[in-house]
């Protein structure tokens, strides 16, 4: 998606709730050429706080080209493109359907995958953004 000749991106950290609205709404701004980057807080539960039965993303699991398998708190840290990325909290273990593995864990683990989609993406990050930063 363009808009003013930028490109866009939504980033969703600790988005938790994702329920059918929501992912039919993601869907359709990633058909339009958007890009959705996720982390792996992302559609733990439904709007009414139930845990999702597909991971990550819930409604839009089918998107996303990951199934969650396990949560894993050692060796977070990811190479991306030869660089070394910090990861937090946890890592999610993940079994690749249909994503491109960007980076990974020590283990060999994905650590972030991407789905094209139309003329839009969805790049996930397998570990939990959002707790670096209430760190100092």
């Amino acid at each position: 998606m363009k808009e003013s000749g930028l490109d866009t991106a939504v980033i969703l950290t600790n988005h938790i709730a994702v329920n059918k609205e929501t992912s039919d709404i993601l869907e359709k701004y990633v058909a339009d050429g958007g890009v959705l980057i996720t982390d792996g807080k992302f559609g733990i539960t439904d709007e009414l706080s139930m845990l999702n039965k597909e991971l990550p993303g819930g409604e839009f699991n089918r998107y996303v080209g990951t199934d969650y398998i396990d949560t894993d708190y050692e060796n977070l840290d990811f190479d991306y493109k030869g660089k070394t990325v910090r990861g937090f909290y946890g890592k999610d273990i993940v079994e690749v359907r249909d994503a491109d593995i960007l980076g990974t864990f020590a283990d060999s683990g994905a650590a972030v995958t991407s789905r094209g989609h139309k003329s839009g993406s969805v790049i996930s990050v397998n570990t939990h953004l959002w707790y670096g930063y209430s760190k100092t």
